[in-house]
């Protein structure tokens, strides 16, 4: 005990964040559960200490200043985060806007500039381990992200599950369009004609800020007929979303691209078979526990989704491999196994 860890958030509120970004609040438990005194810390309201023993940021070229306070302090820098470098048929197709290669140069360059010179920097998928090595990082480890297993449980009576569907997502231009949100309306009425008991439901922000892009996907699921099997959770507690999560029979993320893919894992911890894509990181989390859209057009996203709910035996092998795969695997117990090693290190 005594040791401090300065966990580096660049921005405003850093403790509210904290807070409510899961991932976040998991990597300060584990600090906190390895000892450390963990001080959050951002540039706008608080400043960045210059007397840790350990600096950690998530987030790579937002990483500059907390890693030059640190070589200044002659302290270790630990960076994790996910540049979505993509290139080629492994990684998938990409949102120009959202690929490493096209953003801005110094953006670029600050990416580089830190990864090569952090003592530890944290992958969170081989893809992005192989991404990392191209950027110049030199002390590269594969951490995967952890769901903690007795939050994100199955039900305790199967008969919870109801004909439901599904999706968590920003409610933002890049994930809408990266997380094909609109080919998603689009198949509902399909699998409606077929299911007309189904329900579909999407959790995310989006509402408050009333975007154009939220009101054209409200004006899109009322032009096509969606409207009445939608739901719009909009922003909910992790409480609220573990209910749904067990209130659900599939969970539904096609992708152009995830370094990893947080809310899959934690759906697959709860029992449920996902129909996603095979890009980016998405198979090596997933396994053989789910059904992948090659296309992902709306007709074949309906398909997959119509074939998992004609089959109550396919959905409970599928969901009790997903449970087995993330205890396995993916669990804050084995985050917290490899970050210790990493920092001890």
């Amino acid at each position: 005990m005594g040791n401090s860890a300065c966990f580096c958030v660049i921005g405003r509120n850093a403790n509210q964040i904290c807070r409510i970004v899961e991932y976040l609040a998991n990597d300060i438990q584990i600090l906190e559960e390895l000892g450390y005194q963990v001080r959050i810390a951002d540039l706008v309201t608080t400043g960045i200490p210059l007397n840790c023993d350990i600096y950690f940021t998530w987030g790579f070229h937002r990483a500059i200043f907390p890693l030059l306070i640190a070589n200044l302090c002659r302290k270790p820098h630990f960076v994790a985060g996910n540049v979505h470098m993509v290139g080629g048929a492994k990684g998938g197709p990409m949102l120009p806007s959202v690929n490493f290669s096209n953003r801005p140069l110094l953006e670029q360059w600050l990416t580089r500039f830190v990864v090569s010179r952090s003592q530890g920097v944290l992958a969170t998928s081989l893809i992005e381990v192989e991404s990392l090595s191209r950027l110049g990082a030199k002390n590269v480890h594969l951490v995967y992200h952890g769901i903690d297993t007795a939050l994100y449980t199955p039900p305790v009576e199967p008969s919870q599950r109801k004909m439901q569907i599904m999706m968590v997502t920003h409610l933002k231009y890049s994930n809408i369009k990266r997380k094909l949100v609109r080919e998603i309306i689009q198949c509902i009425p399909i699998v409606a004609a077929k299911y007309p008991n189904v329900q579909f439901v999407i959790v995310g922000g989006g509402r408050r800020q009333q975007s154009a892009d939220y009101n054209e996907l409200r004006n899109l699921s009322v032009a096509v007929g969606a409207d009445k099997f939608l739901i719009w959770a909009g922003e909910v507690d992790r409480d609220a979303k573990i209910q749904l999560y067990q209130e659900s029979s599939i969970y539904l993320q096609p992708s152009l691209f995830e370094g990893f893919g947080v809310a899959i894992a934690e759906a697959m911890a709860c029992e449920l078979p996902v129909v996603t894509s095979p890009v980016g990181a998405v198979p090596e989390v997933v396994g053989d526990c789910g059904l992948y859209c090659s296309t992902n057009t709306p007709e074949e996203i309906a398909e997959q989704i119509c074939q998992l709910l004609a089959d109550d035996n396919l959905r409970t092998e599928l969901g009790r491999r997903a449970r087995k795969r993330i205890v396995e695997h993916f669990s804050f117990a084995q985050r917290k196994k490899k970050l210790s090693a990493i920092i001890a290190k």
